[in-house]
């Protein structure tokens, strides 16, 4: 056993700041002289990232590998300590957490989207658009500002030899990584949260769901069922479960 061939599996989350401020203006010349001068690269990012954390990573999981034999297919590497992960029932909880914030970032995005197609609609496409007209949309749209967190679930698989969909690293090592959807919330998810991700994941904790409802669509089933804990009901394509 090699103990730096591994995999990982974490929750990793970035805060986002959707704001709209037309088109970027370049900075005065004399700015970036006086930054140069004194040695400044970019003291307002500087002064910002003192202030907030804007991106964490949380594991939820990590076991060494045990590479295969020689006269094995190394892609049979398999988990040192062998363990069943409920990797289905931390998805559906771990997408479960999405809160307004998703709603709020699609909204903000629609509006933007609407004033700048009320702008080319009122210049037409391919036109010069004076810059007093984008400083009263940036105005307008104000009131969507959203600071939002996003999260993922991101997992890792790290060895000296080759597997199946692996790419070669500069140091000679082989990687792959598969990333969950992304959910939005208003604010970081806190301990508990993540601590019942990780014990749902290890097998810990029962993540117990029900069907509410079915519906038949025109390509098949669409299942519903009610998260317990939350109360939220929950919709899916893959109905396989219900049936």
């Amino acid at each position: 056993m090699r103990s730096n061939d591994h995999i990982t599996i974490k929750v990793v989350s970035q805060m986002e700041t959707l704001v709209y401020n037309g088109v970027r203006q370049k900075k005065q010349a004399s700015v970036s002289k006086m930054n140069a001068l004194l040695g400044i690269s970019d003291p307002q990012r500087h002064a910002e990232d003192t202030k907030v954390k804007t991106s964490v990573s949380y594991e939820l999981y990590s076991n060494n590998l045990n590479v295969a034999n020689e006269d094995e297919d190394p892609a049979a590497a398999i988990p040192a300590q062998p363990m069943s992960l409920c990797t289905e029932e931390t998805l559906d909880k771990f997408l479960s957490l999405g809160d307004e914030a998703t709603s709020k970032r699609k909204e903000f995005f629609e509006k933007v989207e609407e004033g700048k197609a009320r702008l080319m609609s009122k210049y037409d496409e391919h036109k010069a658009v004076p810059k007093e007209e984008l400083a009263s949309l940036s105005k307008e749209l104000r009131p969507y500002k959203v600071t939002l967190w996003k999260h993922q679930i991101v997992v890792t698989r790290t060895q000296s030899t080759p597997f199946m969909g692996a790419r070669l690293t500069k140091d000679g090592r082989y990687t792959s990584t598969v990333k969950s959807k992304t959910i939005y919330t208003m604010a970081p998810l806190d301990n508990s949260q993540l601590e019942q991700l990780k014990k749902i994941l290890v097998g810990e904790l029962t993540s117990s769901t029900g069907i509410a409802a079915r519906r038949e669509t025109e390509n098949g089933y669409v299942a519903f069922w009610r998260n317990p804990e939350t109360g939220k009901i929950v919709m899916t394509e893959d109905s396989s479960q219900f049936c």
